[in-house]
């Protein structure tokens, strides 16, 4: 491996083009981060918005890294040692492997240096912490590294095509990993279907780079953006072994299984991204601009009636993944013999059932922003999961105030000024005591008691 790893760094050294501009590349990226950085300071905006403006030219390494995977895999098909290699068992794949490690080793010094700029910028703003540096390096890799190790491999897949169709197809992968499909075309739709769901797929770089970045949330990474990636990466890997001819059958049809199984399950996990928690900011009819306002637009709603019952306690479990579950016990107090008891949950909560204590399922239906139940019960159980757009919650950060009706609140409420097209707020005037246990991979904060 040595040898091939050798052989691989002289053809990127020789290549007097390639060494050119990647010297380049760091010059200008440096000078970029520099003079965002010396903005940011100067006009007093937040470490965020230095952070999102870093991330935004990760695209420039992705063409980079792209562009150079393929000329070395060509140059590489271009001599004599092709035939030797592919006559040789698995030795065209170790002098692949070599290539994807002497491009990753600039690829990775890049990123330590951006990561440096990030630490820099934390320094100067007084706000060096260990979760902020880990928030920056996950973000460095997810935006940074991954899509270049991405554009590695694409480099190597299309060096089997001829030169324009390759040159054609790196520019259009260019464009469509760029911001300006979804920039310029998000809130366009083809019949029912989203051209932002279309985009998506391709969407390798920072996503809302224009918009002003949310302090509590931070750079959005949700869990469906880095199954994007790993979909990607799979599915490459099993493009560059299916071309190849000199697996031994039993070892190649086991390793294609695999890579096609592996392939299959992300890309499904990401199309079925739609019940998560993500920030969308574009003009997609799902995203935070529009979706309560296409969503309420033709819906009427009923009167508002406060509840003839009050809630005396909630006890509820709350886990963050990729969206919000929640089980919610309450105990209620001046309800009569089977009565409809009405409340206010958000649309976006997907009721799975209603129990009582003793587990038994009881009768309830769910309209709009409320939800219906049938019983004479004093306490009942309620499960349920979903997100509620603006007011985010998954593995990343939650933002859950309390008129935001992402529990059950007794009486219907409305949570959409139609004409004003904001949000309105619940405001709750009957007391009652919460008890709240959460279960999230970050520290959560509230302003109930902790115990």
């Amino acid at each position: 491996m040595s040898k091939r790893f050798r052989y691989q760094g002289i053809v990127l050294t020789r290549s007097l083009g390639l060494t050119i501009a990647l010297v380049v590349l760091f010059i200008i990226l440096n000078a970029i981060l520099w003079r965002y950085l010396d903005n940011s300071i100067q006009y007093s905006s937040s470490i965020l918005t230095f952070i999102t403006s870093s991330l935004q030219f990760a695209l420039l390494p992705f063409v980079f890294f792209l562009f150079s995977s393929y000329e070395m895999a060509v140059k590489l098909r271009r001599t004599d040692a092709m035939e030797r290699l592919s006559a040789v068992q698995g030795e065209l794949q170790k002098m692949y492997a070599s290539q994807i490690l002497v491009l990753l080793v600039p690829a990775v010094i890049l990123s330590l240096v951006l990561f440096l700029w990030h630490i820099n910028a934390y320094h100067l703003y007084g706000m060096v912490s260990a979760q902020m540096l880990l928030h920056s390096m996950m973000a460095i890799v997810l935006y940074c590294l991954l899509p270049v190790c991405i554009a590695i491999l694409l480099g190597i897949v299309l060096s089997t095509i001829k030169r324009a169709f390759a040159y054609t197809f790196i520019i259009l992968v260019t464009v469509l990993a760029s911001p300006l499909p979804l920039r310029y075309f998000s809130g366009q739709q083809l019949g029912p279907l989203s051209i932002a769901s279309f985009f998506d797929w391709f969407h390798f770089t920072i996503p809302d780079a224009d918009w002003m970045p949310d302090s509590v949330y931070g750079i959005p990474m949700e869990a469906a953006r880095w199954v994007l990636i790993l979909f990607w990466l799979f599915f490459l890997v099993f493009m560059m072994n299916i071309k190849d001819q000199h697996f031994f059958p039993k070892k190649k049809i086991l390793l294609l299984l695999l890579l096609a199984a592996a392939v299959f399950v992300l890309g499904y996990r990401f199309a079925s991204r739609h019940s998560d928690s993500i920030t969308y900011k574009d003009n997609r009819p799902e995203g935070l601009q529009n979706n309560l306002r296409n969503y309420y637009k033709e819906k009427i709603l009923p009167e508002t009636e406060p509840a003839s019952f009050t809630v005396e306690s909630y006890d509820i479990e709350m886990r963050f993944q990729a969206n919000l579950i929640a089980v919610v016990k309450m105990t209620l107090r001046n309800t009569s013999d089977q009565e409809t008891l009405r409340f206010t949950l958000h649309h976006g909560m997907q009721v799975e059932k209603v129990c009582d204590t003793d587990g038994n399922k009881l009768d309830y239906s769910r309209d709009i922003d409320y939800l219906s139940i049938t019983t004479d019960k004093t306490e009942i159980v309620i499960y349920y999961s979903g997100n509620m757009g603006k007011y985010y919650s998954n593995y990343q950060a939650v933002y859950l105030p309390g008129y935001s009706a992402f529990y059950p609140i007794p009486g219907i409420y409305h949570l959409w000024d139609s004409e004003t097209n904001k949000i309105k707020p619940v405001i709750v005037t009957e007391n009652s005591r919460f008890t709240l246990s959460v279960r999230s991979r970050q520290r959560c904060f509230s302003n109930l008691e902790q115990v």
